[in-house]
């Protein structure tokens, strides 16, 4: 008796069933089934490349005196946890290109803005990165106030005496001439580093000393100070 088309089918199917599954646990149990012959594979574990930090500067886009040196720190790690030597750390510049390697370093930079990168490399040839902007710029003047105190009183015909200086981080020096004390309510008082005034209006001043570099940057602090009767 001949086997009917759905019998044919079904073992045909079964067939089909059995060698799949033949070569399914061959592949899975590291091999691969090919011409009659089981061939091994090496399947090598996928390593994460390094992390990477940049510990300083701290904040991004810090801003920086062409004069000064940047100091930068920082440091990375493989997939074990592992820190990675100084000599594959790489600093650089977007603008003055290769800066140096190690952990930290210390360099002055040209004027503009900087993208900082540190880069490194593991024991398997994995390479990483991270970065952070850095302005490098000429820098207004710090100006300090040192008399009178915020929130002095005085009366209507008391001397006040004003005492403030300022330090510019490219020349170091600011002319008494490039010093100028202000009130809000009676306008320019006068230049220099100290001086005495007296007679200023009634009511609460707010005292500016600004100060401006030879690039034309200027800086200022301020205070408030009372004068009533």
């Amino acid at each position: 008796m001949k086997p009917s088309a759905k019998k044919i089918a079904f073992v045909g199917f079964l067939s089909i069933f059995a060698i799949l599954s033949a070569s399914a646990a061959a592949y899975f149990s590291s091999g691969v089934l090919f011409q009659g012959k089981f061939m091994s594979l090496q399947i090598e574990p996928t390593i994460a490349p390094p992390t990477v930090t940049i510990d300083i500067p701290a904040k991004d886009s810090v801003k920086y005196s062409y004069t000064s040196e940047v100091q930068f720190f920082g440091h990375a790690n493989d997939s074990s946890d592992n820190e990675i030597k100084a000599d594959r750390l790489k600093w650089s510049s977007s603008i003055d290109g290769n800066l140096g390697s190690g952990k930290s370093l210390s360099t002055k930079l040209t004027g503009g803005r900087h993208t900082i990168v540190l880069s490194a490399i593991d024991d398997k040839g994995n390479i990483s990165t991270a970065q952070k902007y850095v302005n490098i710029t000429d820098l207004p003047p710090e100006v300090t106030i040192n008399k009178p105190s915020p929130d002095s009183y005085f009366s209507t015909n008391e001397e006040v005496r004003f005492n403030g200086f300022a330090n510019d981080p490219e020349t170091h020096t600011i002319p008494d001439v490039a010093l100028i004390w202000k009130s809000d309510l009676d306008g320019i008082l006068g230049r220099g580093r100290s001086m005495t005034v007296q007679n200023l209006s009634e009511g609460v001043h707010r005292i500016t000393l600004s100060a401006t570099d030879p690039a034309n940057n200027t800086g200022e602090a301020a205070i408030d100070i009372v004068i009533a009767k």
